[in-house]
């Protein structure tokens, strides 16, 4: 009801994807996860025709692993996918080669709005997610306030002085 005069409406689904989160935080094996993925994305999918599966602290998780959930939310009825660094350790070329393994490994991201989100604990988020987009990544999560990710200003900042070089305009 909440989302009924949207003009553009979008649920988002969150969930961990590192083994380490699973279980600590949602109480959850693999198998469990991948079953919560699909009932949570298909219900939202339901009540909405734009529905966002975010991976969160994906850079952790299993490669294998983090390629079938994202596979599995897609099937369900995401529309748009991101992921998440949650503990911002990947420098930009190493984020960026993360980045371009998952959509070879997933080609659909390439059809569909993919974005990231990078914390900021190295001070490298601004360029990690430059890097990510340079790879492919068609958007990112910022901050409007707070240390947590890159603000909209930093990153408004990079693509305006940066864009053009990275093949991209803004």
């Amino acid at each position: 009801n909440a989302l009924s005069g949207a003009a553009k409406p979008q649920l988002c689904v969150c969930l961990p994807v590192s083994t380490v989160q699973m279980e600590y935080i949602c109480h959850m094996k693999a198998p469990k996860l991948l079953e919560t993925v699909k009932t949570l994305v298909a219900k939202a999918r339901a009540l909405c025709p734009n529905v966002m599966f975010m991976a969160e602290d994906a850079t952790r998780g299993d490669a294998a692993f983090v390629q079938t959930v994202i596979t599995t939310a897609i099937e369900a009825g995401a529309t748009a996918v991101g992921v998440r660094d949650s503990v911002g350790a990947m420098l930009p070329d190493e984020f960026a080669v993360w980045v371009e393994t998952l959509m070879a490994a997933v080609p659909a991201l390439s059809d569909m709005p993919f974005s990231v989100q990078c914390a900021d604990d190295l001070a490298l988020a601004a360029a990690s997610t430059l890097a990510a987009i340079k790879a492919g990544a068609s958007g990112t999560a910022v901050v409007a306030e707070g240390v947590s990710a890159p603000s909209m200003k930093s990153i408004a900042r990079i693509a305006a002085d940066k864009g053009a070089a990275c093949g991209f305009n803004t």
